[in-house]
């Protein structure tokens, strides 16, 4: 058999007469036989575990960046020294780019007051070492000067 040619891949979703959708990956080769024959050679893969499994993540994501951007709360998701999200409230709230903390997650503690650093660093000791909660009111400076009162609360996950 001599190789001509090859297909594909394409996905397809098919409907089942139940109406549950199913999704598969469709490539071929195409050649000749002994004959002179043309003879295709089909693969079909059932991607539908993969493909659904996506669809649903990327429909979860959205719902979650629609409530993070909507939220007027400051929340962020990290671990003792990596940061994987600080949603846009950050910069309203304390007056400073999501970058600044993606880029060192520890910068927030600049904007801590002078006054309540020391305060404030102590308590962030006793979350990272005992039961992970926090939950400190402190004033915060803006680069304006402006103050600004919080109050976080960190839970461990």
């Amino acid at each position: 058999m001599e190789a001509r040619g090859s297909y594909g891949p394409f996905e397809k979703e098919y409907i089942r007469k139940d109406g549950s959708r199913y999704a598969v990956l469709l490539h071929g080769i195409k050649t000749t036989d002994d004959t002179g024959r043309e003879v295709i050679w089909s693969f079909i893969q059932d991607i539908s575990e993969l493909k659904y499994a996506q669809r649903a993540v990327t429909e979860s994501e959205t719902r979650f960046q629609q409530m993070a951007n909507a939220v007027q709360v400051v929340f962020w998701i990290r671990t003792t020294d990596e940061m994987f999200y600080i949603n846009p409230a950050y910069e309203t709230v304390w007056g400073r780019s999501r970058e600044s903390l993606y880029a060192d997650p520890f910068s927030f503690v600049e904007a801590i007051h002078p006054e309540d650093r020391e305060r404030v660093g102590n308590a962030l000791q006793r979350e990272f070492g005992d039961d992970g909660l926090f939950r400190e009111e402190y004033r915060i400076v803006w680069p304006d000067g402006t103050i600004r009162w919080v109050r976080p609360m960190s839970h461990p996950e």
